[in-house]
Formats: C-alpha cells, sequence, structure tokens
C-alpha cells in the first residue's frame, strides 16, 4: 500500500522516469521476497472504467468525512505524512514506522539514491520521543489515524506544500485520492509527470480545490 512498509521511494534520482523505474523494481523485489506478485495486483487496479466509476462514487461519498480529516490533519505540526496498513497499532509519520509490537525505527534515506525504506534505520524508544522533535504530541496523531481508519479506506494523508494529497487506495505508483488545492491553483494536467515518477491518468474537478486523480 502506498507509503506502507513495502512502499518503495527514491527520492534522489536524477529524473522523474528513473524514480519510476527504481521504485517498480523495488516493489516488485519486495513483492517476490513474499511470494506476491506486485504486476498482478498493479493490473487489478487498472481494471477498465468500472473500476475507475466505482472508486470515484466511494471518493465523492466519502468527501465530507474527508474534508474534516484533511482539516485535522493541516493542524499536526511538523508532521508531513500519515500512513495506515489495515493492522491495528501499526502506522507511519513521516519516515517513522511504529509497528511489530512496539518497534519504533525511522527509515533514513540511503546516501546515493536516496531509497526509502532503505538499509539505514534510527531506532526510537516511542513515537512520543519523534513527536517531541518536530513539536507534535501522540494524541492529536493518533486522533488523526483513528480519522483515516473510520473512513471506508484511506491508506496516507500527504502534505506537498500547501496541497493535501489523500490517497484512499492503492498499490506502488498506481493511487486513487483526493487532492485538495486552492480553489485558485492550477489544475493538474492528465499525463503530467510528478517527480517521483507516477503520472496523472485521471484528474476531475469535484468542486473547486477538491481533485479526484488517478495515478499510475
Amino acid at each position: 500500500m502506498p507509503y506502507g512498509p513495502l512502499y518503495f521511494e527514491v527520492r534522489r534520482a536524477k529524473t522523474p522516469k528513473e524514480a519510476d523505474q527504481w521504485s517498480n523494481f523495488l516493489l516488485g523485489l519486495g513483492g517476490g521476497t513474499c511470494a506476491i506478485d506486485s504486476a498482478a495486483l498493479a493490473n487489478k487496479f487498472h481494471c477498465g472504467p468500472p473500476c475507475t466509476a466505482e472508486r470515484r462514487r466511494q471518493a465523492v461519498e466519502a468527501l465530507p468525512a474527508t474534508r474534516k480529516l484533511v482539516a485535522e490533519f493541516r493542524k499536526l505540526k511538523g508532521v508531513w505524512l500519515l500512513s495506515q496498513w489495515g493492522v491495528p497499532h501499526d502506522y507511519r509519520v513521516n519516515d517513522l514506522f511504529n509497528m511489530l509490537e512496539g518497534q519504533t525505527n525511522e527509515a533514513l534515506p540511503s546516501p546515493a539514491m536516496g531509497f526509502v525504506p532503505s538499509n539505514w534505520w534510527k531506532a526510537w524508544p516511542g513515537v512520543p520521543q519523534y513527536l517531541a522533535t518536530i513539536g507534535a504530541k501522540q494524541e492529536d496523531v493518533e486522533r488523526v489515524i483513528a480519522q483515516m481508519r473510520a473512513l471506508p479506506i484511506t491508506s496516507a494523508v500527504v502534505r506537498e506544500g500547501a496541497d493535501v494529497r489523500v490517497i484512499r487506495i492503492g498499490i506502488g505508483d498506481n493511487q486513487s485520492g483526493l487532492l485538495f488545492t486552492s480553489p485558485k491553483a492550477p489544475v493538474p494536467r492528465v499525463r503530467s509527470a510528478l517527480p517521483d515518477g507516477r503520472e496523472y491518468t485521471v484528474i476531475e474537478v469535484l468542486e473547486p480545490g477538491v481533485i479526484y486523480f488517478e495515478t499510475t
């Protein structure tokens, strides 16, 4: 799932294409290690117009609750990412993974390519100690995580400058969700490439400042 334990980022690629190639290679490697066919799962995501229509319908129905989630997320000081993958008590804050019965480790980008996760980790005594360094509180973070889990599907919320991207479902760079922007901000174009190599395949303005998107 996006930004989950097997989601790989390449933060120091020379081009978006290189980032996409590396991330897909690493996703396949991670899936193979767990005996999961990542390519087959990605193909199931792109299952035609009926799938896109159903994902859009669910996103629209959840829009009021998602709007409240985004408002609470914006209040979190120093937090640019929250993700959860359906395992009780396991979640990610920025690059800190809280999982496996109390293991709390921060993923450090690899020196050359900026792989996250990589072979470089920093252990923390617990989530509160990490959050204290960015000025956030665990109870506030976990309240937003609970809101995410209360929605039908929400795997990650990402702050990108003034925008907030709510990823409802996806595998690797194949993602579906809602983008909350300034009502006056330019609308992304289909097939426009993002720094991490993802490309928009669906862009639909639901209302000023709220965009339904899908990427590949």
